[in-house]
């Protein structure tokens, strides 16, 4: 498993890293707004992608989901996370 952050507006793709806050502080470095930076794990052996990150909860009550915890609750957002 490898921990990655997904950046939707630039569809750009950090990964490896130990805490998914180093991903996230390197996209913010880099121009990323923080709104559109979700976090996600990647299990290369089976290819499944898990939508479940402490960067996450800020991003689900900007969009509306205030009690869903760590997960990715937008199912649009987790989509097109599949598709970067």
């Amino acid at each position: 498993m490898t921990k990655a952050v997904v950046d939707l507006d630039k569809e750009l793709l950090a990964v490896n890293a130990e805490f998914h806050s180093d991903l996230e502080q390197m996209l913010l470095e880099e121009g990323s707004n923080q709104s559109s930076l979700y976090g996600i794990n990647i299990y290369y052996d089976s290819g499944e992608i898990e939508f479940d990150s402490l960067i996450n909860p800020p991003r689900n009550q900007e969009a509306g989901y205030p009690r869903v915890g760590r997960y990715v609750a937008d199912s649009a957002a987790r989509e097109k996370r599949r598709s970067c």
